[in-house]
């Protein structure tokens, strides 16, 4: 009997978080690379950066395909009226539906009548999506305080007993589309996904399963109890982040870097281990491969690796001079930025939303009106942002940390782009959450979509300053992306690695994408991402959505509803929609296709040119 590992109750979505987003000293760090005080000049740029032009020889980017306006059609889905204070967590009893799915399966495998069977398998696969429902609801509340010891036992309790009810589920539901009198109830798309995750999983790693969930809750509440005592003082990350002290931050992050990762990294390499037991078992050469089928890519490891190759060779030298060209006017704009207020901005969001995209209005109001966020600052509270769905009452809800930073605003309006397309589509299939690369584009085209609101957002004095800062950011963003799926690669092909190996890999990949200079990356920053123990090979998803959302935003710098259609259309793609397929049916290219990453390297330097022209 198999299961799915990726399970479907969880649709964690979490938003990109890296050490080096917004953080001045991180920035700081670059003045060494940089320099003296003075504006490097365009001809000093020029002269040590390569052009991401074609050279005499190759082919000229290929042109930017036209996109027909489409009417966008939302679907017309029912929410539940419920404030999330009001809505009380109640463990499922996960043994009677267990039970009853055995006796359903035995039913079938006895001859019992198939529509009857059908009927209680509908009935089975909704009980399951309740208790899904009431695990996403006992995730939030254990993220709202990792010192809940019986939320969090709930939670690793649930979680298991949902992916032994769920391996079952696939088993019945294998028998019934493989079975001519049963198999015209089900959807090719259904039938597709089934059939994949019925090779996902074995009962046999049912064990493993539970070290990795156990192993992954140990991580996370290391990660948010950490701190480093130093001449009597405890330091948080946050804490080291905020000091004036230049040299006293450089100190005390590489100290905090060296205890954090020596106990997170031996937990990982706990974690590779019982990863690779699972990906043997199922018969796959690496883990890598087994974790790419788990989120139904239609792209493979060797594509992201040619990917990065291209980022490398065309966005980190464009990256690296338009930090350095636009490095103090940075940091004499959004990174003195004044401390922002909740009130006022999440006004000044809605109104964005309203004047921008008005047909995402009402997801935007629901998730007011029922307080599904919390943005709270806690010490209690999990790091990270995230949008989840609570499947019972069609409810997304957005998780983050109110600091007051031009950052935290950035953060809303992306995963608002996930909550939208969770509460117009909230439907997916419990065998399959759909494409993680779509749904980022979700979140990060909505992001460069609202620059043309950066005045209303963050005030006219640092608009431009944000705007520039927005595009560094979706660069750092192929570049930390491509560099993260590569180390889990490398980590994954060679599970006897130590420690020190991996710290090793990493500081050679830092060297490559540019950060080790400009960021003075030691090697030890990859265990402070908890996307490499949570969300394995996730981290790939960030920068090839990120393509699209550069190519809507390319569009938008030419013709704005254009774009503004696209993104619409990728919001309403359907639940079983394929990455590649959504975005070339949108109008845009195939992101894997050539000139891609040449075309977006462009694009972003005439942007930010455009910039400075107009403010210097």
């Amino acid at each position: 009997m198999k299961k799915p590992f990726k399970l479907a109750f969880i649709a964690l979505l979490c938003a990109f978080c890296l050490l080096l987003s917004g953080c001045r000293y991180l920035i700081d760090a670059a003045r060494d690379f940089i320099g003296d005080d003075s504006t490097p000049s365009p001809a000093q740029v020029v002269e040590t950066t390569p052009s991401p032009t074609a050279s005499a020889g190759e082919e000229e980017p290929s042109p930017q395909p036209t996109a027909p306006l489409t009417e966008i059609v939302f679907p017309d889905v029912q929410h539940g009226e419920v404030n999330f204070s009001d809505m009380v967590f109640t463990y499922p009893d996960m043994d009677a539906l267990i039970a009853d799915i055995e006796a359903v399966q035995a039913e079938y495998d006895s001859g019992a009548n198939p529509e009857e069977c059908l009927s209680k398998y509908d009935e089975l696969c909704e009980r399951y999506n309740q208790a899904s429902s009431q695990c996403s609801l006992a995730y939030i509340l254990y993220c709202l305080d990792v010192n809940n010891e019986t939320m969090q036992k709930n939670y690793e309790d649930l979680t298991n007993a949902l992916s032994d009810a769920e391996w079952r589920l696939v088993d019945l539901g294998v028998s019934m589309v493989e079975d001519p009198s049963t198999s015209d109830a089900f959807s090719s798309e259904y039938v597709d996904s089934i059939t994949l995750a019925d090779g996902l999983n074995d009962e046999s790693i049912q064990g493993l399963i539970e070290q990795e969930t156990s192993l992954c809750s140990e991580y996370e509440e290391f990660n948010t109890g950490f701190t480093l005592s130093y001449g009597g003082v405890e330091y948080t990350l946050d804490d080291i982040y905020a000091l004036e002290d230049y040299e006293l931050y450089s100190t005390l992050r590489t100290l905090y870097l060296t205890e954090f990762n020596e106990t997170a990294g031996s937990i990982f390499v706990e974690l590779i281990d019982v990863r690779t037991q699972i990906a043997d078992i199922l018969g796959y050469d690496s883990y890598t491969e087994y974790r790419y089928d788990c989120y139904e890519r239609d792209f493979t490891p060797e594509d992201a690796l040619a990917f990065a190759d291209d980022v490398k060779t065309y966005i980190v030298p464009v990256y690296r001079s338009l930090l350095i060209y636009n490095y103090y006017f940075l940091m004499d704009t959004i990174y003195e930025a004044e401390d922002y207020q909740l009130e006022p901005t999440m006004e000044a969001i809605r109104e964005s939303i309203s004047d921008l995209v008005p047909e995402l209005l009402p997801a935007w109001d629901y998730m007011i009106e029922y307080d599904l966020y919390n943005f709270d600052v806690s010490d209690a509270k999990m790091p990270g942002s995230y949008t989840t769905i609570i499947s019972e009452y069609n409810a997304p809800f957005m998780y983050s940390h109110w600091d007051g930073s031009y950052t935290t605003i950035s953060t809303i309006v992306h995963e608002f782009g996930h909550y939208a397309n969770f509460y117009f589509n909230p439907g997916s299939s419990w065998v399959s959450d759909g494409s993680l690369d779509l749904a980022e584009v979700d979140s990060q085209a909505l992001e460069l979509l609202m620059l043309t609101k950066s005045e209303e957002l963050y005030g006219t004095q640092y608009a431009d300053g944000q705007r520039i800062d927005a595009v560094l950011t979706a660069l750092v963003t192929l570049m930390s992306a491509c560099m993260e799926d590569e180390f889990q690669q490398y980590a994954y092909a060679h599970p006897d690695a130590t420690l020190e190996e991996l710290n090793a890999e990493y500081y050679r990949l830092s060297t490559e994408y540019g950060f080790a200079d400009l960021y003075l990356y030691s090697g030890l920053e990859w265990a402070t991402i908890h996307h490499h123990f949570q969300l394995p090979m996730y981290y790939i998803s960030y920068a090839t959505s990120m393509l699209g959302a550069l190519q809507v935003f390319e569009y938008s710098l030419d013709d704005y509803d254009a774009a503004l259609n696209i993104y619409l259309q990728i919001q309403t793609r359907s639940s079983y929609s394929k990455f590649r397929e959504t975005l070339m049916n949108a109008g845009l290219s195939d992101p894997f296709s050539d000139d891609v990453v040449l075309n977006i390297a462009n694009a972003v330097t005439e942007y930010v040119d455009s910039i400075n022209s107009s403010s210097w």
